[in-house]
């Protein structure tokens, strides 16, 4: 598993409750990822750009904490890695590594590999009220 950055984790709740954390490759293809605008194909039917986020957060399911690692970010939605299975529409809560936590509904949520699923998923709402 990659190392994990502890400057770069959420602080609220802490990391010592996460029950699993997303296994990403030690060795990632390619360049490591970029933050900024992501390219989209001419044909995209998204709604709204994505920007890239390459950072650790804590993902809520079912009332246990697991390490998620965020990918990309738009207005509507985000990407992210998770280390379980969301079934479609799972409701889900996201710690943001500057401490905000958003209420997401799941979308899609493709496996890549043992306990590393690609999911992508709509904002509900702002998670901290």
């Amino acid at each position: 598993m990659a190392p994990i950055d502890s400057q770069a984790l959420p602080s609220d709740p802490t990391w010592d409750q996460v029950v699993a954390c997303v296994d990403l490759p030690a060795k990632p293809n390619g360049p490591p990822p970029a933050t900024g605008a992501v390219a989209e194909a001419a044909d995209s039917k998204r709604a709204h750009p994505r920007t890239s986020l390459p950072a650790w957060g804590i993902l809520r399911h079912n009332k246990q904490l697991f390490g998620a690692y965020l990918c990309d970010v738009s207005r509507s939605g985000l990407g992210f890695y998770s280390p379980v299975a969301l079934i479609p529409p799972a409701t889900v809560e996201i710690w943001l590594p500057n401490g905000s936590r958003l209420e997401v509904v799941v979308k899609r949520c493709i496996r890549h590999a043992k306990d590393r699923y690609r999911c992508g998923a709509v904002h509900v709402g702002h998670a901290d009220s």
